[in-house]
């Protein structure tokens, strides 16, 4: 079955095939689901708990679920590596017919269930854990290499791959040490400001253990405010789809105590005179930022413009 959409299908497979070859297979079985390269096409067991898993309870799950239904779904299953073959990963035994016996996910299909799941319920709150979801320090990866950032799909609008480039290290760097500094990361759009301010915010949440308040501008989608609770990473909430003059989840999160990011947000922009986003740590905005607007005494900026990047 694929996640997020309508229903089962069967692929047939010889004996000793490997999982590379199950996902070629599956690939051919379903073109107009599968668009991926087959190195994106993650799969699990459908055993959960020593039991297999029935179409009706996948789908009961959900029919029922919050945004991050699919990675609690996952969470109890076991992940299938390429070279491994499925008739090992099935544990030598042919699951009865009438179950599920592979979870099939692609890079698209969280962002399938949320968006199904927000024409359904409208703008309110749901609660998400990030307790499956770890951000490294971007100084760990070489330079110029891809690293899987799946798992972030699941919190907010994020690519599920990341190109780690060495000004992208050295930003990452810059945000760690900034002590009461506040960062204002302002350049063209499509620089990838965005994607520092997610994974700095995640990784303030889930490795420094402060809790995290993230308000995104994203084009087309309105405003989403969300509270990474580094306290207790189980507990995690956001609001999306808001209008501006309605943003009552600012006045509910605990935003004094907080990492306060602001992403897509402009100097000049009503939204951040409010009170409460004055105190903001970091923010990333593709318009000109002038200092000389502030006081100096309230505000201890610095002030990075990220250029265009070479390849």
């Amino acid at each position: 079955m694929v996640a997020g959409e309508s229903g089962p299908f069967e692929v047939e497979i010889r004996r000793g095939d490997t999982i590379m070859d199950l996902k070629l297979a599956m690939t051919k079985e379903m073109p107009n689901f599968i668009h991926c390269h087959t190195d994106r096409i993650q799969l699990y067991q459908g055993c959960r708990d020593a039991q297999w898993m029935t179409t009706d309870d996948y789908m009961s799950l959900l029919q029922r679920c919050s945004n991050d239904t699919l990675a609690s779904v996952m969470e109890g299953l076991h992940s299938m590596e390429p070279l491994d073959r499925v008739y090992d990963v099935l544990g030598g035994v042919q699951p009865p017919p009438s179950y599920l016996h592979i979870l099939v996910v692609l890079p698209t299909s969280e962002i399938r269930v949320q968006q199904h799941l927000r024409d359904h319920a409208g703008s309110q709150r749901v609660e998400f854990s990030l307790l499956n979801v770890q951000v490294s320090d971007l100084n760990a990866y070489d330079d110029n290499t891809w690293i899987n950032t799946w798992r972030l799909t699941q919190v907010t609008d994020f690519p599920d791959q990341l190109y780690v480039r060495k000004e992208y290290k050295d930003l990452f760097s810059l945000l760690k040490r900034r002590g009461d500094k506040q960062v204002v990361l302002f350049g063209s759009p499509g620089l990838g400001k965005s994607l520092l301010v997610v994974l700095y915010a995640v990784w303030m949440a889930t490795q420094a253990q402060n809790d995290v308040l993230l308000v995104r501008r994203v084009e087309g989608k309105g405003l989403t405010v969300l509270f990474l609770n580094g306290s207790d990473l189980s507990k995690c909430w956001r609001e999306q789809n808001l209008s501006e003059d309605n943003v009552e989840a600012l006045e509910a999160a605990p935003t004094t105590k907080c990492t306060l990011c602001l992403d897509g947000i402009n100097q000049v922009d009503g939204l951040l005179k409010k009170v409460r986003l004055q105190s903001f740590s970091v923010l990333a905005t593709s318009g000109q930022y002038k200092k000389s607007q502030v006081k100096q005494a309230s505000w201890n900026c610095v002030l990075c413009r990220i250029g265009r990047l070479k390849i």
